[in-house]
């Protein structure tokens, strides 16, 4: 995989959701699609559900904070029970607690009313919220080299 960037992997994820693709699914495929290799199919499987605010019910956590720590835990999930997890625990928390600061709420149905008051979908808030999470894994992986060794390839952020 040559080179790639933010901006190539938030087109990544934009392009996923363009065809039909869960906001869930989008976040979570391009971003584990570009750090993990192999990439895992049941990534796909794993976020699915997620969508439209749990099932599509839109009452509950919008499918790209869902998909985004979907993402998280492939990346850096604890692989036995010995292993210290809080410091993911502080970067999920850091990633929600600014989703919510950008958004004004992690809820679904308030952001798709929202981002669809003229027929739209949530592209743009797809294209956000991944753009931070690839931010946040790159600042991450710079602080924690045990991080950066469980990623496949880096982006440059400038």
């Amino acid at each position: 995989m040559p080179n790639r960037t933010v901006d190539d992997l938030v087109a990544d994820a934009q392009a996923l959701f363009d065809l039909r693709y869960h906001c869930s699914e989008a976040i979570a495929i391009s971003t584990c699609r570009h750090y993990l290799d192999p990439f895992p199919a049941e990534i796909a499987q794993i976020s699915c559900p997620f969508g439209g605010g749990v099932g599509g019910c839109r009452d509950e956590l919008c499918g790209l904070l869902s998909g985004a720590v979907v993402a998280l835990g492939a990346l850096w999930g604890r692989q036995s029970c010995e292993e210290d997890d809080k410091w993911l625990y502080e970067v999920v928390c850091e990633y929600r607690d600014g989703f919510i600061q950008d958004n004004g709420t992690s809820v679904c149905r308030p952001l798709r009313d929202y981002y669809a008051q003229d027929g739209g979908r949530c592209g743009p808030l797809v294209a956000d919220a991944t753009r931070k999470l690839i931010e946040l894994i790159e600042r991450v992986a710079e602080q924690r080299p045990e991080a950066a060794a469980r990623l496949a390839r880096r982006v440059h952020v400038s």
